[in-house]
């Protein structure tokens, strides 16, 4: 089913989320890439994630047949 499910669920995008994605307007460049990922995994893949298993286990509590595998 889940594998590697992380034990706390999702509780929402840091306030850090938008104005990250703003800046990356103005800050988007190669010398800046390194730092630029960490903070993308910190404030969005990281809360994506944990958004996907909290629905998960509700999609499948509704159909098993539901084809949905996590990239990660």
């Amino acid at each position: 089913m889940c594998e590697n499910m992380n034990t706390s669920g999702f509780d929402g995008f840091p306030k850090e989320f938008v104005d990250f994605l703003i800046s990356l307007r103005f800050n988007n460049t190669a010398d800046a890439l390194p730092e630029n990922k960490l903070i993308y995994k910190n404030l969005i893949s990281e809360p994506v994630l944990k958004l996907y298993h909290s629905l998960i286990l509700i999609a499948l509590s509704v159909s098993e047949s539901i084809a949905a595998k996590s990239s990660k």
